[in-house]
């Protein structure tokens, strides 16, 4: 090693002598620089032992295997993701040994002959203590220099807790859908201001005649189904709603998919971003067909008794609990008290 000027050269030298008979008085020195030999030699364990550091500190699993599935490189986060050690498992099988189900280590192996590589290829793995961990993979073939297959390297890593909280979650949705799907009222919820329908449930079949697919493929579907009675009201509190203002609740008439009339009445909850902006609305639809039929027809009754008990001459009064609820024209006439004040008095 020569230094000069702060520089370092690295040199390589070779002695041989003038004379080789007898005894070396003189020698020949053969002089060679070899810095760029060794600063790329340096590079290179350099490089190496960066990676090696990269591989050993990685929280994912870093591995080889050969053409047979036998596992001849592990990265050390083995011992933490299932409890084996390096050496134990290098010669352990991957089919037989470490996938839960075989076929789902051909499956990778049908995915890299078909693409050349796989991405986030979930498959559930054994650990040392029996008990199951998921994966997800990138993987690939690695080759030698003659472009022949050797084996499969890939990373992997732990999504146990991923995979969990999506199962979790997908009971949680198949939970409340068999509640919604269940339930005599439509339920519904639609973006706005686009007016999409996110979800319908099966009750909007039998209300309004539409199965939730075919409203799913018409947005504004209620503009189908609003009775022509109602269209000027649904324009005014459409244009409401748009701008945050927002009745509780809705009672209005639509044209049923048969062509009959029918009432709804319509609970409602206005969603809106962090900004106050609206951007759903979720509701609950109830069929009041029956209770506004039956409401006429009471009222029609008590408009009926109202006309017979005025054309008689005797006087009636109704009571509930000894207080007048009202009376006919004739009591209004014999005592000379009006509804107003004659009605919530005390009586018999």
């Amino acid at each position: 090693t020569s230094v000069t000027g702060g520089k370092t050269t690295f040199l390589r030298v070779v002695f041989n002598p003038v004379d080789p008979g007898k005894s070396p008085t003189e020698v020949i020195a053969t002089v060679e620089d070899i810095t760029k030999r060794k600063l790329a030699e340096q590079a290179l364990l350099d490089s190496e032992n960066k990676y090696k550091e990269a591989v050993n500190n990685s929280p994912d699993l870093l591995y080889r295997t050969d053409n047979n599935g036998v596992i001849v490189f592990i990265s050390p986060s083995i011992y933490r993701l299932t409890g084996y050690t390096e050496k134990e498992a290098i010669g352990m099988k991957m089919a037989e040994d470490v996938y839960v189900n075989p076929i789902e280590r051909q499956k990778l192996i049908d995915i890299l002959k078909k693409h050349g590589s796989a991405k986030n290829f979930e498959a559930r793995l054994h650990r040392k203590d029996g008990s199951i961990w998921w994966s997800s993979a990138n993987a690939h073939f690695y080759k030698d220099s003659k472009g022949n297959i050797l084996g499969i390297e890939g990373v992997t890593r732990d999504v146990t807790e991923l995979k969990l909280a999506e199962e979790a979650l997908k009971k949680s949705e198949e939970k409340y859908r068999r509640l919604t799907d269940n339930a005599v009222d439509m339920i519904y919820r639609m973006s706005l201001p686009d007016g999409i329908y996110e979800y319908v449930s099966q009750a909007g079949k039998k209300i309004i005649g539409y199965t939730p697919d075919e409203i799913y493929h018409k947005p504004m579907h209620i503009k189908k189904t609003i009775h022509p009675d109602f269209h000027e009201f649904f324009q005014k509190e459409w244009e409401n709603l748009l701008t945050g203002k927002m009745l509780p609740f809705y009672e209005y008439k639509i044209i049923h998919k048969s062509g009959k009339e029918k009432w709804l009445n319509q609970r409602n909850t206005l969603i809106c971003d962090d900004e106050g902006k609206p951007i759903a609305i979720e509701g609950i639809v109830t069929d009041i067909t029956y209770r506004r039929k039956m409401e006429k027809q009471l009222k029609e009754s008590k408009d009926q008794y109202k006309q017979l008990s005025d054309a008689t001459f005797e006087a009636i009064f109704l009571s509930e609990k000894g207080i007048c609820i009202s009376q006919n024209m004739s009591a209004q006439k014999m005592f000379g008290y009006t509804d107003k004040e004659a009605i919530g008095q005390p009586g018999t």
